[in-house]
This record gives structure tokens, sequence and C-alpha cells, in this order.
């Protein structure tokens, strides 16, 4: 069976808590993450078996060896990210509300990228 090869963006106390649950589904495979605060997180990235972090979410998704990305940051970052992640072809898992914009406009134009995109 092949395994998804995937990238974490957001390590905060929810991020760290579906990763180590992430790594009871066999069929991911967590590559990298990136997080603001990466460099604090060096002993904990050993102890999840995360070879790669990067500060700037862009450059994990500049990776070609990433298919999907989870993205476990606050709110008021997954409309970017999310637009982001489908501008450079990743397929995508965001915890919810995908904005917090009420009359969410901001919503569907990001949800038209990623159709537009073909990622899912």
């Amino acid at each position: 069976m092949k395994k998804l090869r995937c990238g974490v963006i957001g390590l905060g106390r929810v991020g760290k808590m579906h990763v180590e649950n992430m790594y009871l589904l066999p069929q991911l495979d967590i590559i990298c993450a990136a997080d603001y605060f990466i460099e604090e997180m060096s002993d904990w990235l050993y102890s999840v078996n995360i070879t790669s972090g990067y500060k700037n979410y862009q450059e994990l998704l500049q990776r070609d060896d990433i298919e999907a990305v989870f993205i476990f940051t606050s709110t008021d970052m997954h409309e970017e990210i999310v637009t982001a992640a489908a501008q450079a072809g990743k397929h995508i898992f965001c915890e919810k509300p995908l904005s917090m914009n009420e009359d969410e406009q901001a919503s569907m134009a990001v949800l038209r990228k990623v159709k537009e995109k073909g990622v899912t």
C-alpha cells in the first residue's frame, strides 16, 4: 500500500495532538512540519520522527515530495494557507472553520481556488 506523504502546518497544543494521532494511521507518512516556533520544538520533532522542520510554511509547500498538508494553525491563518496549499497543488486537510469572515465570501473564494487546482 502506498502511503500518502504529508506535511503538517501548525504545531501548537492541538496540532501536536493531531500529529500523535496521525501516526496511528498506517496510510500516512509524515515527512515534515512547519511552525513559526519550530526551533523550540526540536526535541518533540525528534520524538515523533519528523526530520525536517520549517519556520515558514511556504518552504514546506515548495517540496515536491509532499502530496498533502494538514493545517492546524490558528483560524485567522486558514484562508491564506489553504489558498497557498491549493496553489502548490497539495491535497488539504484543514481544521474548521475555514474563514473568520461572516459573509462566507472569503471561504467561497478559497474553495473555488481548491476546485480550480483540482486538489481535495
